[in-house]
């Protein structure tokens, strides 16, 4: 079930305001952080300039915060070498998405930025 009308522009603000404090406006065109909306999860993305060709862009996930709105919760993900979501273990959920955007931001494994 998708989010909520009325839970949205909440959430789009956040992640937006979270991705313009990340992004360096000198290399923007070449890489910056942003986000989109799935259902009930929000991807952070990393987005380059094609290598070989600079009109294009290539776009990296970098996190995954679901919400589970039975239990009423926010499970934090990181995507593995094999390509897929994993529960981020050191801190796998969170009452609110921004407690999870925190950890995002600390990445104290290197697991989200490197």
């Amino acid at each position: 079930m998708p989010f909520k009308p009325e839970e949205l522009p909440l959430i789009e603000s956040y992640f937006q305001s979270y991705c313009d404090k990340k992004n360096n406006p000198e290399i923007y065109e070449k890489l910056h952080l942003d986000y989109e909306i799935d259902n009930q999860s929000i991807i952070l993305l990393e987005v380059r300039q094609h290598w070989q060709d600079p009109t294009r862009e290539t776009r990296s996930e970098v996190a995954k915060i679901k919400y589970i709105r039975s239990s009423n919760i926010w499970k934090l993900y990181w995507m593995r070498q094999d390509l897929k979501w994993h529960l981020y273990e050191p801190h796998p959920e969170a009452s609110s998405y921004v407690t999870l955007l925190e950890v995002v931001d600390r990445d104290e494994y290197c697991c989200f930025y490197g």
